[in-house]
This record gives C-alpha cells, structure tokens and sequence, in this order.
C-alpha cells in the first residue's frame, strides 16, 4: 500500500471519528502499520472497532471486539445481526466524487451508526445521552 494511501485511510478515519463523535462512543483511533495493511482501533466502553486497509485490491475490512478481547467479528458474522443486513441492502456506499477507500471509511461509519450499534449487544457503540 502506498504512503499517500495511508495517509489517506488516517485521514479519513480521523475525520469519521471526529464525525461521528456526538453518536458514537468510540475513542480517537490508534493506528498499526505492518508495512502492508494499516489497521485503526477505536476503543469503546465495552469494545473496539478495528478498520483494516490493505493493498489496492482489497477493500476495507472492519471487525468489532467485545471487551473480553476474545469475540472478534467479522463483517461476515455482523451481518447476521438483526437488520443489519437489510440496512445494507438499503444502503450503499456513496462512492461520488470520492475515493474508494474514503467513500469505505464514511460507509463503515455510517454502518456502525444506524444498523449495528442499534442491535442491543452492541448498543455499548452508542454514545450515551447526557440527562
């Protein structure tokens, strides 16, 4: 993956974050870089969300940790949450005049936000409202 590719999957995530900052309880992220994949974590009350960004031709990857650190799901077992599936099935990544890789960044944002988080076992995503 190249340097300006990184620095754009940082970017990108640090602006989500920042985003999504009033709805989500995720922490600012820490990023990992093994050469060829930068990971973010973004830790949380009861988890972490990890974003994954590869070589060009693979596409973002995001997991969800519960807090026993030994429950990692993929996007593959996400889906199988209650209607998470139809959200995405409703809902695409807005791919116009963006980047792929920002266009996947703001898509998993919006994913955690307005399907997953909204499951009960992961409303720990969610930020709590101040009374």
């Amino acid at each position: 993956m190249s340097l300006v590719t990184k620095e754009l999957f940082k970017r990108c995530v640090i602006a989500q974050q920042s985003a999504y900052t009033e709805l989500l309880s995720l922490c600012s992220p820490v990023f990992e870089d093994d050469g060829f994949i930068t990971t973010a974590f973004m830790s949380a009350y009861s988890g972490k969300v990890e974003l994954r960004c590869g070589p060009a031709e693979y596409h973002l990857e995001l997991f969800v940790h519960d807090d026993t650190g030994e429950n990692r799901r993929t996007l593959s077992e996400l889906i199988a949450l209650p209607n998470v599936r139809e959200w995405m099935k409703a809902n695409r990544a807005d791919l116009e005049g963006k980047q792929r890789i920002e266009a996947e960044v703001a898509y998993a944002f919006r994913l955690l936000n307005e399907a997953i988080s909204r499951v009960p076992e992961m409303n720990w995503l969610r930020r709590k409202s101040k009374p």
